[in-house]
């Protein structure tokens, strides 16, 4: 009789769970997903940090460089500041840049379609995964050049006024919901959205040896794709 209870809560043990999230993280494809979100979790504070103290106060920096500015921002003179700074040699830089750009462009083309053609592939559907995120930092960028100055102009719309928390709340909600910057946001939301919702279904796909076919992807070429486990 002992033995048999023994059985019965050895097979509790074993049953899969049932709920939702559970059965989301069990398995292989649980075990691979929650590798994934311990590494993004491990480097999300690093990334806020560099963000923060790093790309941001560069990022403004460059913004700054395109205005004529004093004591609040001017109109927008795009690169006239650099240009009159470094002249004529401007051009020089910016056609090196192009250059190499193209080049790093095609040497990383050739080399995908050669990997491509070795491992009986096709590519293209990853390509298409990261140009909706790229297109979603584009959107991003462009997003905080229309928000800013917005937010910078809310120092000459309380001259002459009562400061105050609420105020400051009240015109900072206007300029998140400004014409020109709700739009951007919008679009901006929409793609992020649509990247992460396709690496998601990529995620399982690539994964499932009962959909594998979509991506024409053969069983001899999952090493080149997934370490072995």
């Amino acid at each position: 009789m002992q033995q048999v209870d023994r059985s019965v809560e050895r097979a509790k043990r074993e049953a899969p769970p049932n709920g939702g999230l559970q059965k989301l993280l069990s398995g292989r494809r649980g075990r691979r997903l929650r590798e994934y979100l311990t590494g993004y979790l491990m480097i999300l504070p690093s990334s806020v940090l560099i963000f923060t103290i790093g790309l941001f106060p560069v990022g403004f920096a460059l913004y700054v460089s395109l205005h004529k500015w004093k004591i609040k921002h001017g109109p927008f003179v795009g690169l006239k500041n650099f240009a009159s700074a470094i002249d004529a040699l401007a051009y020089v830089m910016i056609f090196g840049v192009a250059v190499g750009l193209a080049y790093l462009a095609i040497r990383t083309a050739r080399e995908i379609l050669h990997k491509a053609r070795e491992h009986n592939e096709r590519p293209w559907i990853h390509l298409l995964l990261g140009s909706l995120h790229a297109g979603s930092v584009i959107l991003f960028l462009r997003y905080v050049v229309v928000l800013a100055p917005e937010v910078l102009g809310i120092a000459d719309k309380v001259k002459g006024l009562e400061r105050s928390r609420e105020l400051f709340l009240q015109l900072m909600v206007e300029a998140l919901r400004a014409e020109s910057v709700w739009p951007a946001f919008l679009q901006w939301i929409t793609i992020f959205t649509l990247a992460w919702v396709f690496a998601f279904y990529l995620n399982r796909v690539r994964f499932s040896n009962e959909n594998s076919s979509l991506l024409n992807f053969k069983s001899q070429t999952w090493p080149y794709y997934v370490r072995k486990t």
